[in-house]
């Protein structure tokens, strides 16, 4: 694949580019026989397919391949997705100390600035808290990300 997308919110992965939810029983509602599974927001994706009605992708994860609300996932260059997901590791799960990062871009970062404003906007939130949000998500992530984490 070419093309690359990072999840932005936790999304379900279908059998087929539809959300209709489908139950072996009308009257029990628990398990949806066509969702496959979900994928949470961090979680890059390579974008092998979009449906003819652009609504949906079908997407290869680290451990599913499976359709996609084209909502939930933000496109952008292979480099660029795996260097924030390496980020998004190193910050939150502070593990392998070993690995090194290098500092996001100054391009990187602006996407990650027009991700969460993005997000924001499409979830309603205020335009200037959202604002101060990612200007200090961004700020965070000027910093040096080369040096190991604190024990």
């Amino acid at each position: 694949p070419e093309r690359f997308g990072m999840v932005v919110r936790r999304a379900s992965l279908r059998t087929f580019p539809d959300a209709t939810r489908v139950f072996a029983d009308p009257a029990d509602h628990d398990i949806d026989r066509f969702q496959e599974s979900a994928l949470f927001a961090g979680t890059p994706v390579a974008i092998v397919q979009r449906s003819r009605d652009d609504h949906w992708l079908f997407v290869l994860a680290p451990n599913y391949a499976a359709w996609i609300d084209a909502d939930a996932v933000a496109e952008g260059t292979r480099d660029d997705v795996l260097a924030i997901y390496g980020f998004l590791r190193k910050a939150l799960l502070r593990k392998p100390r070993e690995v090194l990062l290098p500092p996001l871009t100054p391009e990187q970062r602006d996407w990650v600035r027009r991700l969460l404003l993005e997000t924001a906007a499409r979830e309603g939130l205020d335009e200037a808290r959202a604002a101060q949000v990612a200007d200090a998500v961004v700020d965070r992530l000027k910093q040096d990300t080369t040096e190991q984490p604190p024990e």
